[in-house]
């Protein structure tokens, strides 16, 4: 497994579906975990906040992931 890191919403290599698949099968998940909630979000309220996405892979295959942000000034 290794991990990849993605600055921004495009380089993601997930579609919504998928994005939305993995969640569900989390255990605990929400719906402030969806794609739609994430995305809409970020569009709105991340400005001044740098996107930290990190996918788990399993060769080309994302299993898991952890999309986070960076507040550059409270770091």
């Amino acid at each position: 497994m290794k991990f990849v890191r993605y600055k921004s919403f495009d380089e993601i290599p997930l579609s919504r579906t998928e994005w939305d698949d993995l969640v569900l099968r989390s255990s605990g998940h929400s719906v402030f975990q969806r794609y739609s909630w994430v995305s809409k979000w970020w569009q709105h309220l991340g400005d001044g906040f740098e996107l930290y996405f990190v996918a788990a892979m399993e060769g080309t295959t994302v299993v898991g992931f952890a999309a986070l942000m960076i507040d550059a000034d409270r770091v």
